[in-house]
């Protein structure tokens, strides 16, 4: 039935940082336009399931460009649309949600979130994500405030008290988007992919778990990948071991409950198009060497 169909979308696809080269990131400017583009086409294919994953986009834009293209309206006090990116976010007047995409309703829709970072402050998807998009330090700063008026018009639309929900900062504000405007349901991205691999029934037989990402830091202690895979790994009282392009020196010089060891798999000063182009060739390398030591050590 169509109605049954699932349509899995990755928000990076579309609007993300890789899809930039370092000079071209601004996210005062960026837009999740193209994300709402995908999920208007899965409609029209007839999904009514929408699995989407957040993470690792180029904007900060609180998921403006995506419901615009959802029939959501961002006006400014003069009645005009609003230009993409997070800094026109300081302009906006009103939204309007008439003309919103009313498939939407009918639509069971999960986002794969592994964050619960919130839309706005210290914590919240300028002041965390910014950086790593091209925002400088006043760029940050404005588009927290842009947020923070975006939000205010939002709530006063919907009743949805956005500021305090988790997981609305992620991916630059498309938590919020997909919380203040559908019946979507955040689901951490690792629970949603464990299950559907059956993780349970192929770890409860392994002798050790690896497992990684780019940037072992605090964030991977706070419901990332590599954290959500080793909780799971731990129940069944299986170690992991995390490899990471780089790992941060707090987290290196300690383990976390079922975290064996975190082991960067860098093998010497380099740039990072170099470390990402050489990217498997070290993790293959760091992967024997700790095989080796494991294989090596006297059994406890």
């Amino acid at each position: 039935m169509p109605s049954d169909r699932m349509a899995i979308i990755e928000v990076a696809g579309a609007c993300g940082l890789e899809l930039l080269t370092p000079s071209e990131r601004n996210p005062l400017v960026t837009t999740t336009r193209g994300v709402g583009e995908l999920v208007r086409a899965t409609l029209d294919a007839g999904a009514r399931h929408l699995v989407i994953g957040l993470g690792g986009t180029a904007t900060n834009d609180a998921g403006t460009g995506l419901l615009s293209a959802l029939g959501v309206r961002f006006l400014d006090s003069s009645g005009a649309e609003l230009p993409a990116g997070g800094a026109a976010l300081l302009d906006l007047d009103e939204v309007r949600f008439d003309g919103i995409d009313q498939r939407l309703r009918d639509c069971r829709i999960e986002i794969a979130c592994d964050v619960t970072n919130p839309l706005l402050g210290e914590t919240g998807a300028s002041a965390v994500f910014g950086p790593q998009k091209g925002a400088r330090p006043d760029d940050v700063a404005l588009l927290d405030r842009a947020l923070t008026h975006w939000a205010e018009v939002v709530e006063a639309a919907t009743g949805v008290p956005v500021r305090e929900l988790a997981g609305a900062g992620a991916a630059g504000g498309l938590g919020a988007a997909f919380l203040t405007s559908t019946s979507a349901i955040l689901v951490p991205g690792v629970e949603l992919v464990m299950r559907s691999v059956r993780f349970d029934e192929q770890a409860a037989a392994a002798d050790y778990v690896f497992t990684g990402e780019g940037s072992v830091d605090a964030q991977s202690c706070a419901g990332k990948v590599p954290w959500g895979v080793a909780k799971a790994a731990g129940k069944l009282g299986v170690s992991t071991v995390v490899f990471g392009g780089r790992v941060d020196d707090a987290i290196a010089s300690e383990t976390h409950g079922p975290v064996l060891a975190y082991v960067p798999i860098v093998r010497g000063i380099t740039d990072l198009p170099t470390a990402l182009h050489d990217g498997q060739a070290n993790l293959e390398l760091a992967t024997a060497m700790a095989c080796q030591l494991m294989l090596a050590a006297p059994e406890r």
